[in-house]
């Protein structure tokens, strides 16, 4: 899947690997996605178990799996997409440029959100920023 990711998704940045539930714990100990591909079966513990483990990160997760008949459980845990094995290259690519607008969706809310708060804070209406969303980001004026 590394490669894969690689190869149809250059736009994501580091990719960090794990076999196991076990060994994903240790790569969040220094590492934060913003996005995680994962797999339902394996070995000792499942993907669901994963999702599950306490204080993990906020990231969106798309599953990569063979196995079909997990698809409602991924929906009921927020996935993101879920990718059948043989991956599509087409459907991996949509699927990231999803994270990516949700991503870039979500940081323009939290800039409305900080630029609304410090307008409150404002007594005189001279010291306030009027933020503008636009495709091209947050403008401040």
């Amino acid at each position: 899947m590394h490669q894969f990711i690689i190869s149809f998704a250059p736009e994501i940045s580091e990719v960090r690997t794990a076999a196991s539930v076990e060994e994903a714990k240790g790569v969040l100990e220094f590492y934060q996605p913003d996005l995680v591909f994962l797999d339902v079966e394996m070995p000792h513990q499942n993907g669901f178990d994963f999702l599950q483990l306490p204080n993990n990160p906020d990231f969106d997760v798309i599953f990569t799996t063979a196995h079909n008949q997990y698809a409602i459980q991924a929906i009921r845990f927020n996935a993101l997409d879920y990718l059948l094995k043989p991956i599509n290259p087409d459907e991996l690519r949509a699927a990231v440029k999803r994270h990516f607008t949700k991503s870039e969706s979500f940081r323009q809310r939290k800039m409305l959100f900080e630029n609304l708060a410090v307008n409150i804070d404002k007594r005189d209406v001279k010291d306030f920023r009027l933020a503008v969303p636009s495709s091209e980001g947050v403008f401040f004026l």
